[in-house]
């Protein structure tokens, strides 16, 4: 509102001063013209062609519009000092407005809570009108390019587990990848800690804290007949079972490794 109305004043006053310009030259130009006249009745007088009151009325003219112009010049110039005065008072005003609005305007950005990073809020601890202390714990956020899967392991695959070992699971109908990055040697509770970090694409949607299965590749890949766990473990050991051929006729026996 105080900028719209320096904005006017200042027209106004321009148009004003256009106004009081455009009077100005019309007064000269009357000055002129009745000056004129004058010089003209002078002559005419002294040459008894006119009479005394004729020429006094011309003189008397002229002189009336010459006083009444330089009120008009005096006038302006005041008109214009004033209207000066408006305009840097109204500026200064103005300026001021600007500033308290700019720490209005900080103010109200303090009262904004922002994160140091990107991410993914993933939890608040706040209510609406709730007061909180400065360095008060207010929620978490999580960096979305920045998801590492720890995985627990049993401690039987301990030497079997190296950094750079690849795993995969599914996730919302995709399989994604990943890659071992810290084996952590301790042994807790019959199981052993890996870090692995995704390869590629981060499951859009996946949070902090959420269980996935894990495909981890031991070895390459190899074909195998997968066996129903029965009795011939505890006879065996696990080292060797009987294989019947495809007639049914006889039975081989044959050593098994188990993995």
């Amino acid at each position: 509102e105080q900028r719209n109305l320096l904005t006017n004043t200042k027209f106004n006053l321009d148009q004003n001063r256009t106004q009081s310009r455009q009077l100005l030259i019309n007064r000269e130009y009357e000055v002129r013209r009745l000056e004129r006249i004058w010089k003209n009745q002078k002559e005419l007088h002294e040459q008894g062609l006119i009479s005394q009151d004729q020429y006094e009325q011309s003189r008397d003219d002229y002189e009336y519009e010459l006083r009444r112009q330089k009120l008009n010049v005096e006038s302006f110039k005041r008109d214009s000092l004033f209207q000066d005065v408006q305009v840097r008072q109204l500026e200064a005003s103005l300026s001021r407005l600007e500033s308290n609005l700019k720490i209005a305007q900080k103010r109200l950005d303090n009262l904004n809570i922002k994160a140091p990073v990107t991410g993914q809020l993933t939890s608040l601890n706040a209510e609406i009108g709730e007061s909180k202390a400065q360095g008060q714990r207010l929620g978490q956020v999580d960096v979305l390019d920045g998801f590492k899967v720890r995985a627990a392991i049993d401690e039987h695959y301990i030497a079997r587990i190296n950094i750079g070992q690849t795993g995969q699971f599914d996730f919302a109908g995709n399989t994604y990848s990943l890659v071992t990055r810290i084996v952590y040697p301790e042994v807790t509770n019959g199981r052993f800690e890996v870090d692995m970090e995704f390869e590629g694409q981060v499951p859009e949607g996946i949070r902090r804290g959420q269980t996935v299965r894990i495909r981890l590749e031991l070895g390459d890949l190899e074909d195998a007949v997968m066996l129903a766990r029965g009795g011939f473990y505890q006879k065996t050991g696990g080292n060797w079972v009987y294989v019947v051929n495809d007639d049914g006729s006889e039975a081989v026996k044959r050593d098994i490794r188990l993995g």
